[in-house]
């Protein structure tokens, strides 16, 4: 018997490390992690100079294409963490063309999460940092959260609120742009967690660093606010469960343990970036809201 050729479709161009297509509370989402395999995915490079920035800007458009995003929301990072949801009448005015698509994007109003409405996507570039998306009611929300997303550094630090910073954390920034005044309100809302660091990988020293100080006031504080007691490895460092916290400080506003989906709650060991410094390479994560 002959074999029949089949012809195979052609690999994508920009293949994601990771995708995850589930409805989360009967809201339909897409979300795909980008890594290394393909460069840099910062998004500090819309902002290079048109010859610098159009290898980018093609790459992310073919991205777009491919998982057939519209309407796609570029979220400007914050030079200092503001647990801040930015209102969707602050996009638009420094909209970056990428291939076919447009990202809209406002770099005078950063922050860390944003409404994702049906037929909207979110386009976020983090590095070992975690992304949430948390849906009520139809409604859902998707933010960036790293270490200082989670905790007010002041009041890590020195003991009070930061007084330009209406949130301590960008989890209860979200539950409150969803509607979720009480936690009973909090009781029904269903969240996902993805693609933060590995707690090896996150070292805090507490001796020989210029931020031994701050790392065992974070100690401390995860020990009287959360109840997290991490362990110090040789005598020197303790690791930050991101993932561990996101989740704490959700049961601590009400949600239950058992609305939290995790399952790709951390990052690949391989294909991606993983040194959340400033300046250096990072990942790109697209959630799409489907119609």
């Amino acid at each position: 018997t002959a074999a029949v050729a089949k012809v195979r479709p052609p690999l994508h161009t920009f293949e994601p490390r990771a995708q995850r297509n589930f409805k989360l509370n009967g809201v339909h989402l897409t979300v795909a992690l980008y890594g290394n395999k393909y460069g840099d995915w910062s998004s500090r490079q819309f902002s290079l100079p048109p010859d610098l920035s159009k290898e980018y800007c093609n790459r992310a458009g073919t991205v777009l294409a491919e998982q057939g995003a519209r309407n796609v929301h570029a979220l400007v990072m914050p030079r200092e963490f503001n647990a801040r949801i930015v209102d969707q009448v602050w996009f638009g005015r420094d909209g970056v063309q990428a291939g076919d698509h447009m990202l809209y994007r406002n770099l005078a109003f950063p922050g860390e999460g944003l409404l994702l409405a049906p037929g909207e996507a979110a386009w976020l570039t983090p590095s070992n940092c975690g992304t949430g998306i948390l849906t009520l009611e139809g409604r859902c929300v998707v933010v960036h959260f790293g270490r200082w997303s989670l905790f007010d550094r002041c009041l890590v630090e020195h003991g009070y609120r930061d007084p330009n910073r209406e949130h301590e954390s960008v989890l209860y920034a979200a539950l409150e742009y969803l509607g979720a005044k009480s936690k009973e309100d909090a009781a029904r809302v269903v969240a996902a967690l993805f693609w933060g660091a590995h707690p090896g990988d996150f070292p805090h020293p507490i001796v020989d660093s210029p931020h031994a100080g701050i790392n065992l006031n974070l100690r401390n504080h995860l020990r009287s606010d959360l109840g997290i007691d991490p362990s110090i490895q040789d005598g020197s460092h303790f690791g930050l469960d991101l993932l561990r916290v996101a989740r704490l400080q959700l049961n601590k506003r009400g949600v239950p343990h058992k609305n939290i989906d995790g399952t790709f709650s951390y990052l690949p060991k391989t294909d991606v970036w993983r040194d959340g410094a400033a300046g250096m390479p990072r990942n790109a994560v697209l959630v799409i809201h489907h119609d």
